[in-house]
This record gives structure tokens, C-alpha cells and sequence, in this order.
């Protein structure tokens, strides 16, 4: 007998979609989602006269 199925799942924003990893075995899928680096906002020193 052969079952088919289909989930979507729905990765955030705050994952970065290229090494995303999948293994099934024994009917589990395992994925592996690494996080973006954090890009922290650049500091601008201004000087007013």
C-alpha cells in the first residue's frame, strides 16, 4: 500500500532559506533551519554647530 501526503509549513522570515536540511527516516522528518545573522543597525555620529 502506498499513502501519499502533503503538509506545507511556513518558515519565517528570520530563517535563512538556503542550507535548509530535510532527512526522513522511520516515517520523521527532521529539517534543520538556521537563523539569519542578526544585522544590527549602523551607528552615524553627527556634529551640529
Amino acid at each position: 500500500m502506498l499513502f501519499l501526503a502533503r503538509r506545507l509549513i511556513l518558515i519565517p522570515d528570520s530563517v535563512d532559506p538556503e542550507p535548509i536540511e530535510a532527512n526522513y527516516e522511520n516515517g520523521v522528518l527532521h529539517l534543520l533551519l538556521k537563523k539569519r545573522p542578526e544585522v544590527m543597525p549602523k551607528k552615524i555620529t553627527i556634529n551640529a554647530k
